[in-house]
């Protein structure tokens, strides 16, 4: 494969915030540009560290959590950013990048030079590999152990069922088929806006009839009923073949702005998710 620089694929610009913003506005500034992490920097955009959707959670979901005792708006960004920023030169080959990203389990580097020069992350590997389009088949890189929930098992169930099989993306199904996605990323979102906003893990109220003694049928409320794997699952849904060329995956990754794609057999049955990690270790197995 051609080598590029990380400058040459990097993304720009960086969305930024300071430490001593609240976490409101970190939270709003994700939801506006649809990313879900921060650089965060000084006076001088010099970076002092990361925050994403999954840090600031975590931080709320704390039993002693300063936001049980006072506004959200008022809890600074530092108290939940990351420590130990990782940093990148803008000179340094794709492949570091990616060995950076993997080996250390994070999905963004900020790209550093004088200044804050751009951010490179496995979005922007995946679009890179994607326009080279290699020689690669999905069944090359994709994971064959696939974790899959039905579209009406509950919230709590999808979250047991990722805990449990140390994964990050669960594929929904309906009569057999993937209907949908659900990723840490999804759960983040959702819990985040229900601790920032107040929203009770439920659906709306519904009203069911009763039959009474006399025969006939009143109403009732029903107050809350659980939120279920279709009510949070992304509903962009697009497969690819196991035996597709890895730059349609990428193309359909990076047109949808996914993570992951089911894959699916010559018999149309699901058989495992092709990741954007998998994507980005064609780089390092193809030793660039």
């Amino acid at each position: 494969m051609e080598e590029l620089t990380v400058s040459n694929v990097m993304s720009t610009p960086v969305y930024v915030v300071m430490p001593d913003e609240p976490l409101s506005r970190a939270r709003n500034l994700m939801l506006k540009h649809r990313v879900n992490r921060l650089v965060v920097v000084d006076e001088r955009t010099m970076p002092l560290g990361m925050i994403t959707q999954a840090d600031i959670l975590n931080h709320l979901s704390q039993p002693d959590a300063p936001w049980r005792r006072r506004p959200v708006d008022s809890i600074p960004v530092r108290n939940a950013m990351s420590d130990g920023l990782i940093r990148m030169h803008g000179k340094a080959t794709l492949q570091e990048a990616v060995e950076v990203m993997l080996e250390n389990n994070i999905r963004g580097v900020p790209v550093v030079g004088e200044g804050l020069e751009g951010i490179i992350t496995l979005t922007d590997i995946t679009r890179y590999i994607g326009k080279l389009d290699p020689d690669v088949l999905v069944c090359d890189v994709m994971a064959d152990f696939v974790v899959s929930v039905h579209t009406q098992q509950s919230v709590p169930h999808v979250i047991e069922k990722m805990q449990e099989n140390e994964v990050e993306i669960v594929v929904v199904k309906e009569a057999g088929y993937p209907v949908g996605m659900i990723s840490s990323t999804n759960l983040a979102l959702l819990e985040l806006t229900e601790l920032m906003e107040g929203i009770i893990k439920s659906k709306e109220p519904r009203m069911v009839r009763k039959e009474m003694h006399d025969g006939r049928m009143r109403y009732r409320y029903i107050k809350e009923t659980h939120l279920v794997a279709e009510d949070i699952m992304n509903r962009t849904m697009v497969v690819v073949s196991s035996n597709d060329r890895i730059g349609r995956a990428c193309e359909l990754m990076v047109g949808e702005g996914l993570q992951a794609i089911p894959t699916i057999d010559e018999h149309n049955e699901l058989c495992g998710v092709v990741s954007d990690e998998g994507i980005a270790s064609i780089l390092m197995t193809e030793g660039n």
